[in-house]
């Protein structure tokens, strides 16, 4: 049987307006070197496959509301939908993978406020959000 996140609500997670700001506008983006997990990140998949990262210009509305979100009633959110806009030729993300962390900041069983809060606050500071996420596995 497959493993999956538990129902609940789905959302996008908005850009933040990047007014004032220096950004590159660029909608597509290479693959980044890899970078080593946290301890925290491999905590988190315990009983998932595979961790891979997803990189999305800030500048890029289009990009960053491509991604549907499910938030769990427990915490935690994963992939409900991927839109039209979501660089599907460059990145490997499915329905389903669970969000573990944003620019390294782990989202793992946090609320959709907390969630939101860090998406908000990664989008202000940097120019490209990393999204982490595990994939579930068939067992």
């Amino acid at each position: 049987s497959t493993a999956a996140a538990p129902a609940a609500a789905d959302a996008t997670l908005a850009p933040v307006s990047a007014q004032g700001s220096s950004r590159r506008s660029a909608c597509s983006g290479d693959k980044s070197p890899a970078v080593p997990w946290t301890k925290e990140e491999e905590d988190a998949t315990e009983v998932l496959a595979t961790l891979h990262s997803v990189q999305l210009d800030c500048t890029c509305g289009d990009s960053l509301r491509s991604i549907k979100w499910k938030f769990g009633d427990a915490g935690g959110a994963s992939v409900l939908q991927l839109g039209r806009h979501f660089p599907q030729d460059k990145w490997d993300l499915k329905v389903d993978d669970l969000l573990v962390s944003i620019n390294g900041v782990s989202v793992k069983r946090k609320s959709r406020k907390e969630i939101n809060d860090v998406w908000k606050v990664q989008q202000l500071e940097v120019d490209v959000l990393e999204l982490r996420f595990a994939c579930f596995i068939d067992v």
